[in-house]
């Protein structure tokens, strides 16, 4: 995983903590919006940069976003199968 991507997974980890600590729905889909157009930003930046395999993998993330970001839009969708350990790097109960 490069470190942009790491960068946009541990931001979307710890927008998703704070919206955990808070419930300031307003605010988390006011991030989320914004994340979700970067995202879309870059996925069409790399498309025209990779080569083929890495293409087959973008288009696949792009096309069935709604399975990998659906957190995004219903923070209260668990992240991921290990969320206790996720939460827990972030400082998360």
């Amino acid at each position: 995983m490069t470190e942009r991507a790491k960068a946009g997974k541990n931001e979307a980890f710890k927008e998703h903590c704070l919206w955990r600590e808070n419930q300031d729905l307003l605010t988390y889909q006011q991030w989320a919006i914004k994340f979700k157009a970067r995202l879309n930003q870059a996925l069409q930046t790399w498309l025209g940069q990779v080569g083929y395999a890495a293409g087959l993998l973008l288009k696949s993330l792009r096309d069935k976003a709604a399975q990998w970001w659906y957190f995004l839009d219903d923070p209260s969708v668990p992240l991921d199968n290990n969320e206790c350990g996720t939460f827990s790097s972030f400082g998360c109960n």
